[in-house]
């Protein structure tokens, strides 16, 4: 009696999951031969095939020839020995639409080994499939925008590539498929391969560039952006790629322009700068041809007439310094207070002429690793700023001593360099945007809005930085990091 109703309980109990897989799953029954024998409502819905038009059939009927002969070579091959399969299929319905099925094959003995059989167990196999085509639609959605971007982008778990796009395998000039299940620390540049191990492990996104040499021995100006991710439920590393390559030819271009437009300012103030010792050398070589006998006056005339040569040498000098363009990617050490010399020398006229006292509390012979003509860029579009924002304070404030003061101190590996100006300054709304390209407070034509733009470009490309600090009629001051030598 008991075990009647044991019974009776087992068969309820495989009835009552009979009805819940038939509203999850898939199901189909298939013999030793892949004949079909059995399909369930939810097989026929997806394939849209009536149940009599599916038994005595192969799974055939619904192939979508997606799948090359290999795979399902190999999926007979498990489960003819009696052992599991699983993977994901693509199938074709009767309206000629596709769908995605996640399956799973078990096998189930029938009879075992005989003469008739041959000696093999004779299967027959349930075949419990998911619907999973929208997933891989959004897979395919996802794939195709990834490969869309512009962007290399990389995901990486430290170092091994475990998925990359088109982009990226443009970049590094390898196939797709060579590029998963690479280490990334043997195709980036030497030269950043101990920053790319320090972005292992952190928790926020870094930065950083490099310059890679192609096969065609041309440079591609890269720059990377690395941040925590969480990829198929392990947690990795996205690293996006950008070549900047072209960006940088035409930076150097509106740096070239920018720095012309730099010297177009000094030659208003070089003009009166020159032609004063112009006029003494003149007056003097007058005076000396009216007393030719009188050796004395001839000689302290002379004297300053050399005096006022050196001076205007130096002036031209200063100015072919500034003017000149050198290799950008050229880092040297240099010292801070030579290059600032020039700058200083040719933009006294426009001090003097705005009544602006120029403080250097330096040290002597700070050095740092910079590009010369690029740092004295940098100087010289900061003090003509500071000058500009001056002269603005200066028309409805004049009671003011007006000064432009330059500090330097060391903060870690850094030389921290401040120049601060208490001119008009810069309004807080404002503040946030000084540093984006074409962005300009100054009035129509008197700026190009890519100074600072430039100048931040050039800082953050020597690995330091550069932040402002500004309140409206109280001052600017700008703050320059640059590594030390």
């Amino acid at each position: 009696m008991e075990s009647h109703q044991n019974l009776e309980l087992g068969l309820s109990e495989l009835g009552n999951l009979k009805i819940a897989l038939d509203q999850a799953a898939i199901v189909a029954i298939t013999d030793s031969k892949g004949v079909i024998t059995f399909v369930n409502d939810k097989f026929c819905q997806i394939s849209k095939y009536d149940r009599s038009e599916l038994i005595g059939k192969t799974h055939k009927i619904i192939n979508s020839s997606f799948h090359p002969k290999e795979f399902f070579k190999d999926m007979w091959s498990t489960i003819s020995q009696g052992k599991v399969w699983n993977g994901e299929i693509k199938n074709k319905a009767k309206d000629g639409s596709f769908y995605w099925v996640e399956t799973t094959i078990v096998p189930f003995v029938l009879s075992q080994p005989s003469k008739e059989t041959g000696l093999k167990l004779d299967y027959s196999y349930v075949a419990i499939r998911f619907d999973i085509t929208q997933q891989k639609e959004s897979e395919e959605n996802f794939k195709e925008l990834f490969n869309a971007s512009f962007e290399g982008t990389l995901v990486h778990k430290e170092g091994f590539v475990l998925n990359a796009n088109l982009a990226a395998s443009h970049i590094f000039e390898a196939s797709n498929n060579t590029l998963l299940g690479q280490q990334l620390l043997n195709i980036l540049p030497k030269e950043v391969r101990e920053i790319f191990l320090s972005t292992f492990g952190l928790k926020k996104e870094s930065h950083f560039e490099a310059i890679l040499t192609k096969k065609n021995n041309t440079r591609a100006f890269l720059r990377f952006s690395s941040k925590p991710i969480l990829y198929k439920g392990q947690a990795a590393q996205l690293l996006t790629v950008r070549d900047e390559s072209e960006q940088r030819i035409l930076q150097g271009q509106l740096a070239q322009q920018e720095r012309l437009a730099s010297i177009g300012f000094l030659a208003s103030g070089l003009a009166h700068e020159i032609g004063t010792p112009m006029g003494v050398i003149r007056g003097r070589a007058e005076y000396l041809s009216l007393y030719p006998d009188n050796q004395k006056n001839v000689r302290s005339n002379m004297e300053i007439i050399i005096n006022q040569i050196d001076r205007i040498s130096k002036l031209i000098y200063s100015l072919l310094n500034v003017a000149r363009r050198d290799n950008p990617e050229s880092i040297s050490t240099l010292c801070l207070n030579d290059a600032l010399e020039d700058i200083t020398r040719l933009l006294s006229s426009s001090l003097s002429k705005e009544g602006i006292e120029l403080k250097l509390e330096l040290e002597p012979n700070i050095n740092i690793h910079a590009n010369k003509s690029q740092l004295e860029q940098i100087f010289l579009n900061l003090l003509v700023n500071a000058i500009h924002a001056i002269k603005t304070r200066s028309l409805t404030d004049k009671s003011t001593r007006f000064q432009i003061t330059l500090k330097a101190i060391v903060v870690g590996e850094y030389w921290e360099i401040c120049l601060t100006d208490n001119g008009c300054g810069i309004a807080e709304s404002h503040l946030k945007h000084i540093f984006q390209p074409f962005f300009t407070t100054k009035d129509p034509g008197s700026g190009t809005g890519l100074g600072l733009s430039i100048v931040q470009q050039i800082i953050f490309s020597w690995r330091g930085n550069i932040r402002c600090e500004s309140k409206e009629n109280i001052g600017t001051s700008f703050f320059i990091r640059i590594p030390k030598a």
